[in-house]
């Protein structure tokens, strides 16, 4: 997993190429898209859209289920993403909006998306197969931003090389016995981590809580601001000292966070801190949107790692969801065979 992770860059270089380079011509009139995906495919779409909502004029929906919203028809593109290629959610995603007229790219290291993309003239973009899906990030996400290039003001390759610099000089030290990550693990140890973030970052946070929960298998919790000093305060506010020993909250600051959003945080580390919750602060401060998404990207998947080290776990098998996965088809194909007779 610590090969993988500092492969990322590498990813997402052959990602974006590949991305680019996929026989696909953009739809004449299509301005939004929906990006259909489950777990470790769905993220690279949430991360898509807080770059193409603050930079383009394109729409992108992710969407993490079976159905469709009911706009989607042959104005908007859609994208099917499936690291194995035999994501049954997406499967039936694909196939609904190929009835409905959809243009469609299918996105997977092989499997029955592919096999169905070839069948029915679909354009497909092969990512490399023998990954957890969680570690194919970087071609995932390349992949979705060489596709969904044409929609930027400009090309992203020249920033995404600038980006995949920085992440590689950084590498070393993010993944070191003594680096940040490893020595933020060290004081969350057993607590509960409570990851929040501003609205760009939200994605970010998201992918936090999921890699701690996979790779350290262990609870976690994402949040993001302003939205939850509207619910979720009241809760902390209410937390008695013992219920306070069991979280750890890190706050991740970008240097897109403003003034207003930054007192708030403070406001909420002022109340935190009267609960006796300890809190850290992650900053990520390059002025490059994509840079400072992707540098927050590594530096959660080297805490996840660092957390399944200190908990002397295997950060590699996710048997829960493979049991889940083979209950359910078991259970689809007998459906299926009952309806048959």
């Amino acid at each position: 997993m610590r090969e993988w992770t500092r492969a990322f860059p590498a990813q997402l270089r052959s990602g974006f190429a590949a991305g680019r380079a996929l026989e696909f011509r953009w739809p004449r009139g299509v301005d939004r898209s929906v990006v259909v995906g489950m777990g470790g495919s769905a993220i690279g779409a949430d991360l898509l859209r807080s770059l193409t909502d603050a930079e383009t004029d394109l729409l992108v929906q992710p969407v993490r289920e079976p159905t469709l919203p009911r706009w989607v028809g042959p104005s908007t593109l859609a994208v099917a993403v499936s690291y194995s290629g035999d994501t049954w959610e997406t499967l039936a995603a694909f196939d609904v909006a190929g009835r409905r007229g959809a243009p469609r790219v299918a996105v997977s290291s092989g499997g029955r998306l592919q096999q169905l993309a070839r069948a029915e003239g679909v354009p497909h973009l092969m990512v490399p197969p023998g990954l957890q899906p969680r570690a194919a990030l970087g071609s995932l996400l390349g992949g979705l931003l060489g596709l969904f290039d044409p929609a930027f003001p400009a090309s992203n390759r020249d920033r995404l090389d600038r980006a995949s610099k920085v992440l590689l000089m950084g590498a070393d030290e993010l993944g070191g016995a003594a680096g940040p990550p490893t020595r933020l693990a060290a004081r969350i140890r057993g607590r509960l981590p409570w990851i929040c973030s501003s609205e760009e970052l939200a994605p970010v946070a998201r992918r936090w809580a999921t890699q701690i929960e996979e790779n350290a298998k262990r609870l976690a919790h994402w949040d993001a601001l302003p939205e939850s000093l509207h619910n979720v305060l009241v809760a902390w506010d209410a937390l008695t000292r013992r219920e306070a020993e069991r979280y750890f909250v890190v706050r991740l600051q970008g240097a897109g966070d403003d003034q207003a959003l930054r007192d708030r945080f403070e406001y909420l580390s002022k109340l935190l801190a009267g609960r006796k919750v300890p809190v850290a602060t992650v900053r990520f401060e390059a002025s490059d949107r994509l840079e400072r998404t992707l540098s927050a990207i590594q530096w959660g998947d080297y805490l996840s790692l660092a957390l399944a080290e200190l908990g002397g776990v295997d950060p590699f098998p996710v048997e829960a969801i493979q049991r889940m996965k083979h209950r359910l088809e078991k259970d689809h194909k007998s459906r299926n065979t009952i309806d048959d007779r």
